[in-house]
């Protein structure tokens, strides 16, 4: 009779503790459970596929009826369990136990299968000292039967042990998972599955790239089993295990193929781009492997740029970090949202191939860096009522260069004093703090809404410019001046005066510094702006009943939620009667 011969993965699966890869501690719990003689009734082994759960429950079983389980408390440094060598050992090896019953969940779902096992967990074990009931995917067995599985599992007979194995705890009823010991197994770690396969293919004579190894790790997602039946498959269809016959057997394109299908997109060569699309489809790769492998490879090219472990193994690392070392992050970003943009229409079209194309042709249109927020800042003076062109002036980036574009749409370099900017910014806010200082709750309300435009060191023109809303604010400006004003004298020299606009759409309490791309300029129509005249007395009454109701917040740890609200909204805080506050109820 000839035997036939055992698949790597059912050949080396682990037949003693110490063998189990990858799971110290639920191993090490088990360990100690049998050393103190503490035996649960019930265990849940739960993990991913492929990485050792049913293996370690077997074990496990193998080592509750082992002869040699008394010397092993005894002295575990010298003893293993199981031994391999005893009748009850030998049995579990061959698959007769009469102690060891092992069921596939998926196959007995219902509640009569769990009846029978009910009835069955009565009789006392045979050979060994306990009765071991596996309960292979458990989370296949229906409602009815985890119903009917809860007062055994919660009390089972003294000499029964119920194992759980499953890949997806959460479908398992909550009142049977507080019944269970709950083991919970890890993905593989990497170094742990390599250095596991670099054993196997010592012992089986395999011919192995150690980059193949670790592609065939990185593929398999840190499942042991997967890993070695990947291994046989390249075993079997090349002379050598290499990492493009890795890649050849998942049905991959070659990485260098990958890295010249991004080269052409990145320098924008449409034509390249096509061509290599062609050689993809005429290899017959999966559009989606493409779409997966492109999106790594930016999404590693990111990690390196910013000194990460990539998240994919590449044979020509030096091609990678040339790739990130030149590509900008706003490129590579904006690669990857085109990627993930399209991943629904690939996974949903029946023409994948051209939803494909379609794809790196945006990409190839999008490569560039991210445009910067655009904004416009009006001109540094005061317009006239009837200005012979319109001036705007744009700061482009952090360099001095700026772009005024006028009614005809030239655009003009200037050069701005960059530093005096800044060193106005800081005489605004020294001005505004001093501001803080001042008893006048209003007052400093009004000035934290506006924010600083320009100071014109020839005229002594400081302009502020405060939300639209704020309008009637400009009347107490004015009564106030006598408040403020030597303040702005103070920061911004002796001829200062303060131009106040009240413009729609303005956020307040904040130093505006525009940024814009030179590629892209965009011009803003803005409403007319509304000076105040400071001479106006209309309202000044009702300012000065709100005034005089105004209540001082300027207590920030007193008054928190007051001026959470202030800092969120801006305003004012005044005193509402509580009859006027009935009224408006």
């Amino acid at each position: 009779m000839v035997t036939a011969a055992l698949n790597l993965a059912r050949k080396w699966r682990s037949k003693q503790f110490d063998q189990v890869v990858g799971q110290g501690l639920p191993v090490r719990m088990l360990q100690n459970s049998l050393y103190k003689g503490q035996i649960f009734p019930v265990y849940l082994f739960s993990g991913q596929r492929g990485c050792g759960k049913t293996t370690t429950a077997r074990i496990f079983a193998a080592a509750l009826n082992c002869q040699a389980l008394d010397d092993f408390k005894k002295d575990p440094k010298i003893y293993k369990v199981p031994c391999l060598t005893c009748t009850s050992c030998q049995s579990m090896a061959s698959g007769n136990h009469p102690d060891f019953i092992e069921i596939d969940a998926a196959s007995h779902t219902g509640v009569d299968n769990v009846r029978n096992i009910i009835d069955a967990a009565a009789l006392l074990p045979v050979m060994g000292t306990k009765r071991v009931y596996l309960i292979d995917e458990a989370h296949m067995l229906s409602k009815a039967a985890f119903n009917a599985f809860l007062k055994i599992l919660e009390e089972p007979p003294a000499s029964v042990v119920f194992m759980l194995a499953t890949t997806d705890p959460e479908k398992i009823l909550e009142t049977v998972r507080s019944r269970c010991f709950q083991l919970f197994f890890t993905a593989i770690g990497s170094d742990a599955l390599v250095k596991h396969l670099e054993e196997v293919c010592t012992v089986e004579k395999i011919d192995a790239e150690l980059s193949a190894l670790q592609t065939i790790v990185q593929e398999t997602e840190g499942s042991a089993r997967d890993a070695l039946n990947l291994l046989e498959q390249v075993r079997f269809s090349h002379t050598r295990v290499t990492h493009d016959g890795v890649l050849t057997v998942l049905g991959h394109m070659p990485e260098s193929l990958l890295l010249d299908l991004f080269d052409a997109i990145v320098q924008k060569n449409v034509e390249q781009c096509m061509s290599i699309l062609s050689a993809v489809h005429e290899g017959r790769y999966t559009s989606l492997l493409v779409w997966q492998k492109l999106q790594e490879l930016i999404r590693s090219l990111l990690a390196v740029k910013n000194s990460v472990k990539p998240c994919a193994r590449y044979n020509d690392m030096n091609r990678i970090m040339g790739y990130a070392q030149i590509q900008k992050i706003g490129t590579l970003v904006a690669c990857l949202q085109i990627l993930y943009d399209y991943e629904v229409i690939l996974l949903k079209s029946t023409a994948q191939e051209g939803v494909l194309s379609l794809m790196v042709l945006t990409m190839i249109g999008q490569n560039k860096p991210l445009v910067q927020t655009v904004g416009i800042v009006s001109s540094m003076h005061v317009a006239s009522q009837q200005p012979e062109s319109r001036k705007e002036s744009v700061i482009v980036g952090q360099s001095n260069a700026v772009l005024e574009v006028t009614d005809t749409g030239v655009f003009q370099d200037v050069q701005v004093d960059q530093q005096d900017t800044s060193v106005v910014d800081e005489r605004w806010n020294l001005f505004t703090s001093k501001i803080e200082t001042l008893s006048d709750p209003l007052l400093k309300s009004i000035f934290k809404q506006g924010y600083f435009k320009a100071h014109d060191a020839q005229t002594g023109g400081v302009t502020v410019i405060f939300p639209l809303a704020t309008k009637f604010y400009g009347e107490w400006l004015q009564e106030t001046k006598s408040i403020w004003q030597p303040l702005l004298k103070e920061i911004f020299g002796s001829t200062a005066e303060c131009n106040a606009l009240f413009e729609d759409g303005v956020p307040s309490g904040k130093v505006q510094t525009p940024i814009i791309e030179k590629q892209k300029v965009a011009v803003v129509q803005s409403e007319p702006r509304q000076v105040s005249s400071f001479g106006a007395k209309k309202g000044t009454q009702g300012l000065e009943k709100i005034r005089e109701k105004m209540v001082d917040v300027s207590d920030k740890e007193t008054w928190k939620t007051a001026n959470m609200l202030l800092d969120t909204f801006g305003g004012t805080v005044v005193e509402v009667e509580e009859k006027n506050k009935q009224e408006s109820l």
